[in-house]
């Protein structure tokens, strides 16, 4: 089954390349009017509803035992109640999602866009877990899940449910971070690493990337976007930000020169954007604490351990937006829906985005 499933991916990104693929609008069952996103837009991404397997019991390993990770592999972070947990591209490239304790972690390697959702869906006046799957669809090239526990449908980067019984419903987002393996090794070497023993394939499977060259490959898409915008290389990564209607995109590039702070304004809300290039990582918070209202502003510091940026309280900060020491230790702020994409999905998603 493993070998059937390779085979038939293989042949499905080169036959992609080579002919354009057909919307899947036939088949989703209903009418337009059923769906908040154009339905002839909606493409089957070819495996099939689960034919892309979620991670639903995930292994969690210790750094130390972890031998298939590179430096520079990127990785997606996740803090909870004092667990640190990572989750490497290389194995989100061929699963999508992993459905943990709590969170869910979505990753699109098309879009190259890792989402936090919290497993808890409201149904009826009531709050249910529930975890996620693959549906094998695509919109603007982008992941559409689906959820177990009502069959609805949601849009990954739009961030919203887009068929079914909720349709229309925000899921509660959870904060991610993606950088480099070497970047949290030097930053939280108590972190777990969700482990390359999945029980779904071989280990050697999550050495090999799925898609060629897709990834430097600028001309490159499998699936058509609505809107192309070509300010940027279309693989370039930027952090993109939406706060109301205000879409925001900082380069990645830009953060050059050591960790940069940006205190700006995005959709009426300040908000603090933190990024090193060589690092590489870039993350957005709101200007204020979990549940607290006063605005801080922030500047960069000589960086030491795990802190990277400073407030005019006198409160350092790790990446994951957590006080490390100050007045103020243990508190945390705000997130934003903010993730690192490329670049032309935030801008087929957020056409009117502006560009830092």
């Amino acid at each position: 089954m493993k070998v059937m499933f390779i085979v038939f991916l293989t042949g499905f990104i080169f036959y992609s390349c080579a002919t354009d693929p057909a919307t899947n609008s036939s088949s989703l069952g209903g009418s337009a009017d059923d769906w908040l996103i154009p339905k002839n837009e909606v493409f089957d991404g070819g495996p099939g509803k689960d034919g892309i397997p979620s991670i639903d019991n995930p292994k969690m390993v210790a750094m130390d035992e972890v031998d298939f990770l590179e430096d520079n592999d990127l990785v997606v972070l996740f803090s909870k109640g004092g667990k640190l947990s990572i989750y490497a591209h290389k194995i989100l490239d061929w699963h999508e999602i992993v459905n943990d304790a709590d969170v869910t972690v979505s990753y699109c390697p098309l879009t190259g866009t890792s989402i936090g959702i919290n497993r808890n869906l409201e149904q009826n006046g009531q709050k249910k877990k529930t975890s996620f799957g693959v549906s094998g669809l695509l919109y603007n090239t982008n992941l559409i899940l689906y959820d177990r526990l009502t069959d609805s449908y949601w849009s990954q980067m739009k961030n919203q449910c887009v068929a079914g019984d909720l349709v229309g419903t925000f899921p509660q987002n959870e904060i991610l971070v993606e950088t480099t393996y070497k970047t949290v090794k030097e930053m939280f070497s108590s972190a777990q690493v969700l482990s390359n023993n999945t029980g779904y394939y071989g280990k050697e499977q999550y050495g090999n990337y799925p898609y060629g060259d897709y990834k430097t490959n600028n001309s490159r898409l499998l699936f058509p976007v609505s809107n192309t915008d070509t300010r940027v290389p279309g693989k370039e990564r930027v952090l993109g930000v939406l706060i109301g209607n205000d879409a925001q995109a900082f380069r990645l590039s830009s953060f050059s020169g050591g960790t940069n702070v940006i205190n700006s304004t995005i959709g009426g809300e300040a908000v603090v954007v933190v990024g090193n290039s060589k690092r590489n990582f870039s993350v957005a918070y709101k200007s204020h604490f979990t549940n607290k209202t006063t605005t801080l502003t922030f500047a960069s510091i000589a960086e030491s351990g795990q802190s990277i940026f400073k407030d005019n309280l006198g409160n350092n900060y790790n990446i994951l937006g957590e006080v490390v020491s100050g007045p103020n230790i243990g508190e945390r702020l705000a997130g934003t829906h903010s993730y690192m994409s490329f670049w032309f999905a935030w801008a087929a998603f957020y056409p009117a985005t502006g560009l830092n």
